[in-house]
């Protein structure tokens, strides 16, 4: 069970960045700096999920 919500969490943080970086790349500004921080968590998380 505890792989399943860590999944589920997994999946809604996936979610949740990629809307961020297409709300992000809509806007005329790009913050390079949120973005470059959103991918380095993104894949933190993916290898961290990866590796168990």
């Amino acid at each position: 069970m505890p792989e399943t919500l860590e999944l589920i969490l997994f999946i809604l943080i996936a979610i949740s960045a990629v809307g961020y970086l297409i709300k992000d790349f809509q806007k005329p500004k790009k913050r390079t700096l949120g973005i470059s921080l959103e991918c380095l968590f993104f894949s933190g998380q993916f290898g961290e999920y990866r590796l168990s």
